[in-house]
């Protein structure tokens, strides 16, 4: 008698705080994304602009919504993404809402394009509009010049350096993407700071 092979597929649930590749060789993560405080930005002269992010306005119900199905990018080179560069630029989807994790954002995503990866690039970056509230102030002893309001996610980025800070990256490490470009369905428990 001749064995019959059935193939089959299998879908389990692995918990949100797990980063793994899935079999089709995609990067599953739940990262840090941003947070909120003070974040530097260099004026067109090459002075530094400080400019306020507050928990009331990272963590607002409208903003952390809008994280949901934003495409992934490489750098912010190709400004804010819509249908005319979403194409050619994304990498990747924002899968869920923004979440409040203490100080900080996190959602999960997902990276089609694995390739990508060998970039280099691990931290993260959000792409957002928002309207700038020309306030100076102090907030927890820190000087700022201006305040984020109405934080709208347009897009997040792989970058080199992130302005959030390095815990704004990928769960990932370079050993993780070579044993999975080399055939293996890797999972692995996420690498927190």
């Amino acid at each position: 008698m001749e064995k019959v092979r059935t193939i089959a597929q299998r879908y389990d649930s692995i918990p949100l705080g797990e980063t793994y590749f899935t079999p089709e060789g995609y990067l599953m993560d739940n990262p840090i994304l941003t947070r909120v405080g003070i974040f530097e930005y260099q004026n067109p002269d090459g002075t530094i602009r400080r400019e306020l992010r507050l928990p009331e306005e990272v963590f607002a119900p409208e903003s952390l919504a809008s994280y949901k199905g934003k495409p992934v990018i490489l750098t912010h080179e190709a400004g804010m993404i819509d249908t005319e560069n979403v194409q050619q630029e994304h990498i990747g989807t924002i899968l869920s809402e923004g979440i409040q994790d203490g100080k900080n954002v996190r959602a999960q995503i997902v990276i089609h394009d694995a390739h990508s990866l060998s970039y280099g690039l691990r931290e993260l970056s959000v792409g957002y509009s928002l309207d700038l509230e020309e306030t100076p102030g102090e907030w927890k002893g820190q000087p700022f010049d201006a305040i984020q309001r109405n934080i709208r996610v347009n897009h997040l980025a792989l970058v080199e350096k992130a302005r959030a800070g390095d815990s704004a990256r990928l769960n990932i490490d370079g050993k993780d993407t070579q044993q999975n470009q080399k055939g293996g369905n890797t999972m692995f428990k996420r690498k927190d700071g």
